[in-house]
């Protein structure tokens, strides 16, 4: 049952960069950037629990939000955004293709050591939310976010900017499958992953052939 936790990110990635034939692209952008994802999640994931500790769990709509948005979808979105600018910032100075694999190698360096540390030292039981629907997530995420960036950098103004909104759109929709999860709207959290990850498919699909290029 802990299987697709653990492994639904880096199969997916390992998935990816075989489909793009990015297999003999140099450590600096396929291992280093995973290895230096995995190093940051370390203090972000404790730093998330600690702060976990002292919030409430309100089944309100509005404070479900708040909660998943800070400690499952978005607050950790926007801090591998921090740590990709901080130690990985020099693939945004590869050419694009290099750049979205990089950075999904970051991202999936990061979801990665979080699905391990939450298989090795759960303190709860896991539900069809942790072991399923999070994991799909964070590959919407993998997907998704280093597409927008790679994107973003090769437009200029206000395109630039759509592309910055769409990414902080994409770091907030999945917060509804943790909500209708925690509300038990089981089958609604199921379709919503579901749509989220042909989105994401799909998008990158349409990115891939506008701003980077498969290796393939």
């Amino acid at each position: 049952m802990l299987l697709f936790l653990l492994t639904a990110v880096p199969l997916s990635f390992l998935f990816l960069v075989a489909l793009m034939g990015g297999g003999n692209l140099p450590q600096k952008v396929l291992i280093t950037p995973a290895i230096r994802g995995g190093i940051f999640a370390l203090p972000v994931y404790g730093l998330l629990s600690w702060l976990e500790r002292f919030v409430d769990y309100d089944y309100e709509p509005w404070a479900l939000s708040l909660f998943h948005g800070a400690f499952d979808v978005t607050g950790p979105a926007l801090l591998i955004v921090l740590g990709v600018t901080v130690s990985a910032r020099w693939l945004f100075e590869e050419r694009s293709t290099d750049l979205y694999i990089g950075l999904s190698s970051f991202v999936a360096g990061f979801f990665s050591v979080v699905g391990l540390i939450e298989v090795v030292y759960s303190g709860h039981y896991h539900s069809v939310y942790d072991l399923f629907l999070l994991p799909s997530i964070r590959v919407y995420l993998m997907l998704l976010l280093p597409a927008l960036a790679t994107a973003g950098r090769h437009e200029f103004g206000s395109l630039r900017i759509v592309y910055l909104f769409a990414t902080l759109i994409v770091i907030v929709i999945p917060v509804a499958v943790s909500v209708l999860f925690a509300m038990r709207f089981v089958a609604g959290a199921i379709a919503v992953n579901i749509a989220l990850l042909a989105l994401a498919v799909g998008a990158v699909y349409l990115l891939q052939g506008l701003y980077f290029r498969s290796f393939a």
